[in-house]
C-alpha cells in the first residue's frame, strides 16, 4: 500500500486518530482498492469507532495487486488485494505530529505498508538485520529536498473487529443538521468533561429526548427536540431508549466538534 497526504490534510488525520486512541491503544488498518480504513474497538467490545478515507482524500493512493512480484519465469496472477495490520496508535500519532504545525516545513507525508509476503516475493528486506516482518514507513518530505523516513513495526491481523450493520438499520435513523448539533453540543459541554456519567437518547414517536447525567447526578440537563427540527426522523412506533457511558460518547462529540474543519453538515444516528 502506498498513500500520499498533502500537508494541509495532515492535521485532520492526526485529530481523527486521536479520537480512535481514546477507544483503544491499538488501531487496525485496512487498505482496499478504493479506501483506507482506520478502526478501534475498546477492550469490553462496547465501543467501536471507524474512519474511512476514500481514494479522493489522498493526492495518490495505490494497492499493489497480489502476484505483482513473482519469481522470474512465472506468470503473475493478479487478484483483488487488501492490506490489513495493527499498530500502536500513539506510535503512529507521534510520527504524524512531526508534520504539524505547518511551520515545521513538511510538504507532504507518504505512508507505505510493506507486508512480510511482499518482502519474501521481492527477495529483499528493509531491515538491516535481514529479518522479514511487516512494516509501515512514514516518509516526511520537507522543503529543500529533505526527506525523513520512520520505520514502524506492524502486528499481523487475522480479523478486524467491526459490528455487523443490518441492511435495515437505516430504516431507524435520526439525522441532525449542523444547527441542531451545535445546540446539542452546547447543552452537553459541561457534562461530557466529567469522568463518570451517562448520556441517554430516548426516541419517541414525535420527538427525541437527550439527557446527560454526570458527577453522581450533580450535573443534569436534557434537551427535547421535535421531529420537525431534524433533517430526518424515522423511528419505531414505540419509544426506544439507549444509554451510553459519557466518556465513550464524548469521543464521538470531540470528533463532531471539528465539523468546521471537516465540513460536517449533518450527523446520522441509526439503530437496529
Amino acid at each position: 500500500m502506498d498513500a500520499t497526504i498533502e500537508v494541509n490534510r495532515i492535521s485532520e488525520l492526526v485529530h481523527m486518530l486521536t479520537c480512535l486512541s481514546r477507544y483503544s491503544e491499538n488501531v487496525d488498518i485496512l487498505g482496499l482498492a478504493d479506501s483506507l480504513t482506520f478502526s478501534a474497538t475498546n477492550s469490553s467490545l462496547s465501543g467501536y469507532c471507524c474512519l474511512v478515507l476514500e481514494r479522493s482524500y489522498f493526492s495518490s493512493y495505490s494497492i499493489r495487486p497480489s502476484g505483482s512480484s513473482v519469481p522470474t519465469g512465472r506468470s503473475p496472477v493478479r487478484e483483488a488485494r487488501r492490506v490489513q495490520a495493527r499498530i500502536k496508535t500513539k506510535i503512529l500519532l507521534s510520527r504524524l505530529k512531526m508534520a504539524t504545525p505547518p511551520e515545521k516545513k513538511v510538504e507532504r507525508i507518504q505512508l507505505v505498508i510493506r507486508e512480510y509476503n511482499d518482502e519474501v516475493a521481492d527477495g529483499e528486506s528493509d531491515d538491516e538485520d535481514g529479518v522479514y516482518e511487516s512494516r509501515l514507513f512514514v516518509k516526511l518530505f520537507c522543503q529543500h529536498g529533505v526527506r525523513k523516513t520512520h520505520r514502524l513495526s506492524l502486528d499481523d491481523l487475522d480479523e478486524i473487529l467491526a459490528p455487523h450493520l443490518d441492511e435495515d438499520a437505516l430504516k431507524h435513523a435520526v439525522i441532525f443538521p449542523a444547527p441542531v448539533m451545535k445546540t446539542l453540543l452546547g447543552r452537553m459541554h459541561v457534562g461530557i468533561q466529567k469522568a463518570d456519567g451517562h448520556v441517554t437518547c430516548e426516541f419517541k414517536p414525535a420527538s427525541l429526548l437527550v439527557r446527560t447525567v454526570a458527577d453522581k447526578g450533580d450535573i443534569f440537563n436534557q434537551l427535547e427536540m421535535d421531529s420537525t427540527e431534524l433533517a430526518g426522523y424515522e423511528v419505531t412506533a414505540a419509544p426506544v431508549a439507549f444509554s451510553f457511558h459519557i466518556r465513550e460518547f464524548a469521543q464521538l462529540i470531540s470528533h463532531i466538534a471539528w465539523e468546521s474543519h471537516l465540513l460536517l453538515h449533518s450527523l446520522a444516528l441509526a439503530y437496529l
